[in-house]
């Protein structure tokens, strides 16, 4: 299981592998967008990405994100929902583009 916390406009992506890490969520505001991402929500939510449903913005509302991507301890293709996520991002805001994502813990 992956935690991801995503920031715009000053972009990056950070990666949580470790679920026990005080830096999930710590900053946690009100009506935080958390995604959960899964064997049963993944077709709806990549296509919530990728149909732009999903805005960012320098607006506290629309400025940052939580993924929980879960897909029963299978790293690699939890990772690799996230780098296709970020390709999403990438074409929608300038600001992905110059970023790559880095694992926290």
């Amino acid at each position: 299981m992956l935690y991801v916390y995503i920031n715009y406009p000053n972009a990056h992506i950070y990666i949580h592998e470790d679920i026990n890490c005080n830096a999930i969520m710590k900053n946690k505001k009100e009506n935080q967008r958390f995604i959960d991402i899964n064997t049963q929500s993944f077709s709806s939510e990549i296509s919530k990405f990728l149909n732009k449903e999903y805005e960012f913005a320098s607006e506290q509302s629309s400025n940052d994100m939580w993924l929980k991507i879960d897909f029963k301890k299978n790293i690699t293709f939890e990772k690799s929902v996230l780098d296709f996520i970020h390709c999403i991002l990438m074409e929608n805001y300038a600001p992905f583009k110059k970023i790559k994502p880095e694992t926290h813990c």
